[in-house]
């Protein structure tokens, strides 16, 4: 094949991968549900926050970020201090303050970086996707189109792809899924929007910059390998509640009367036998929010269905990388919720 041609074909494939992902994303984006959090919830959350904030006072922790149209600032936290909640949400992260008593003015965006998480020359894609989030309101999907843009601008794409396939690909369903996260309570949108246009010069140049570095074939790729995924393993848990649902009215129509812990094997190997269907290869990068939606559905329906039969709950998984890593270690997952009368009955 010819320079030209291969040079058509593969722009031609570019735009197919394209046309594909946007019809997906406005698909999902009639379906998406809207999330919320409490005050009192967000809250929690922060007192976690102020905890590295006060460390980053104490040690300087704070950097500068200054280059390329973009200045702000973030902290640098090493891992022993942020691991638990960077194993949760990733080598970045930013949180909006609300406490107006604080040290912070309400409506302060502050970013994390985890160094240690990362190579070196990595860490300012990861700050200025928390920028991202910051000009954009804490709109996800933007900030991880102007990450890919400053790193296709920097000519990183390739190593930084391997790197996010390697270590983080949920990343790349970021890229399809027009999302908020971290979920801020409705007290906090409101001060939010009355100042939403304080960094307008920044946000031109976020958008200008996503503009001019359109996301690269090698990006579409992984976003499209992975969004394929997720609809996949959301097809299987779909029909893995119907499944489930056969097998347990199929049992209890049967003489004897099925006990709770029969019920609960039936719904444990189903679901095992379900989640076994999904490859680890894809398993590692599919939407996890999503997933985590459908075993919300299994776990309320069929828990349901058990207590309308015996009067007692299911104890099923509603996360979904907890309960797959569960079932790739061969542990159980469907426990019966014990009652008081269960203890004594074992203590007799």
């Amino acid at each position: 094949m010819g320079l030209g041609l291969r040079m058509r074909h593969e722009m031609s494939q570019k735009i197919e991968l394209q046309e594909k992902l946007e019809a997906r994303l406005e698909q999902k984006q009639n379906q998406q549900q809207t999330l919320s959090i409490t005050l009192g919830q967000y809250l929690e959350q922060e007192n976690i926050i102020k905890g590295f904030i006060r460390y980053a006072n104490e040690h300087n922790c704070w950097k500068e970020f200054d280059k390329d149209g973009f200045k702000f600032t973030y902290i640098a936290l090493p891992y022993n201090v942020a691991g638990g909640v960077a194993d949760e949400w990733g080598p970045g992260f930013y949180h909006c303050m609300y406490d107006p008593f604080f040290q912070l003015v309400t409506g302060s965006f502050i970013k994390f970086v985890i160094p240690e998480m990362i190579p070196l020359d990595f860490v300012d894609f990861v700050a200025i996707h928390e920028r991202g989030e910051e000009l954009s309101l804490g709109n996800h999907y933007f900030a991880s189109q102007l990450e890919f843009a400053y790193v296709n601008k920097k000519h990183k794409v390739t190593p930084y792809v391997k790197f996010i396939d390697d270590k983080y690909p949920f990343k790349f369903v970021d890229l399809t899924e027009k999302i908020t996260f971290p979920i801020l309570p409705r007290e906090l949108i409101d001060i939010l929007e009355m100042h939403k246009n304080e960094d307008i010069k920044e946000l031109n140049t976020a958008e200008r910059m996503i503009n001019n570095n359109p996301i690269p074939t090698s990006v579409l790729k992984k976003m499209d390998y992975y969004e394929q995924a997720t609809e996949e393993a959301d097809e299987i848990l779909h029909e893995a509640l119907g499944l489930t649902q056969a097998e347990l009215y199929d049992r209890t129509v049967k003489e004897p009367k099925p006990t709770v812990d029969e019920l609960a094997d039936i719904v444990n190997k189903r679901l095992t036998t379900s989640l076994a269907l999904i490859p680890p290869i894809k398993a590692r990068g599919i939407s996890s929010g999503r997933i985590d939606q459908i075993l919300q559905l299994y776990s309320s329906q069929i828990s349901n269905d058990v207590n309308k039969q015996v009067n007692r709950n299911l104890n099923i998984p509603e996360d979904f990388k907890y309960a797959y890593l569960k079932m790739r270690n061969k542990e159980r997952l469907v426990h019966v919720n014990r009652t008081v009368e269960d203890d004594s009955r074992r203590l007799i």
